[in-house]
């Protein structure tokens, strides 16, 4: 008696959940962990990598047919570059690399059928980036911006893992009821078709003219910028998300994203690792 009590039972309750279309307006809140690993030659020839956080408010129009996503990211990391011995410059030198970045996304569901196990989507993304990167070690080349701007075309696989049962488990002298949820869990792929990017030809060394008042910041700082097509975006995307009775919901995600602005003296590549953690605030009215 003593040994059947000790091992666990599980049964399932006979009826099972049907779950409405989903038909949802939902405001994003977003965290994460990252790690950052970035070269800009217009600076240095130097690779920086380091861990930081962002912060995320987006919006999101969600059914069965279509879903649009929307939204601002503000991320920040704490960089060191690590440079063979010299006399000029130190040995490890921190940098900071920081960013906003603004969104928008809409995919069409290929397979608008909630009750089968997958939804495929297929549609585009807007990404525009203005970066900036300081590391004081380098002198005139402390600063370093660029604005970069992807028009990505946007694939995502979801499969529907929804508990439709009640499950009952019996532990010792415990009884643990699992209600119904629903869950999905999707991957997204985004692969630039257009890349965009405002940077300077030459490298960061400010030695613009200065003509007292008729000089501003701006005009210092942007001085011969232009725009090129050209250079590389991927990125993709695993989330995991659940749903509450009431609507709201959180997930949980893994995004990596690389991109690549070529130049002849100022190239630009970086990849970031996240772990993110979003909620879902169900806003339907």
């Amino acid at each position: 008696m003593a040994l059947l009590m000790s091992v666990p039972f599980y049964s399932n309750a006979q009826a099972e959940q049907t779950f409405k279309p989903i038909n949802q307006k939902n405001i994003l809140v977003t965290t994460s962990l990252s790690f950052a690993r970035y070269r800009d030659f217009a600076t240095s020839p130097l690779f920086y990598e380091g861990g930081g956080t962002n912060l995320y408010l987006g919006w999101q129009t969600l059914n069965d047919n279509w879903e649009l996503t929307m939204g601002v990211d503000f991320l920040v990391n704490l960089t060191l570059a690590n440079t063979p011995k010299s006399d000029f410059y130190e040995a490890n030198t921190f940098g900071v690399y920081s960013g906003l970045e603004g969104s928008v996304s809409y995919l069409r569901n290929l397979t608008p059928d909630f009750n089968g196990k997958y939804d495929f989507k297929l549609g585009g993304t807007l990404i525009g980036n203005q970066n900036m990167r300081i590391n004081p070690a380098l002198d005139n080349s402390t600063l370093g911006l660029e604005t970069i701007v992807n028009l990505m075309l946007s694939g995502k696989v979801q499969r529907d893992i929804s508990r439709r049962e009640e499950t009952v488990s019996n532990f010792l002298f415990l009884t643990i009821r699992n209600r119904p949820v629903r869950r999905t869990l999707a991957f997204q792929l985004d692969t630039g078709v257009l890349s965009f990017n405002r940077r300077p030809g030459y490298n960061f060394f400010y030695d613009g003219p200065v003509d007292g008042t008729n000089t501003t910041m701006f005009s210092y700082v942007w001085d011969q910028y232009s725009w090129s097509m050209n250079g590389w975006r991927l990125r993709s995307k695993l989330e995991f998300t659940q749903f509450s009775s009431s609507g709201n919901g959180r997930r949980l995600a893994y995004v990596w994203d690389a991109m690549h602005a070529p130049g002849k003296h100022a190239a630009y590549q970086m990849g970031i690792h996240r772990i993110e953690y979003t909620i879902l605030i169900n806003n339907n009215r």
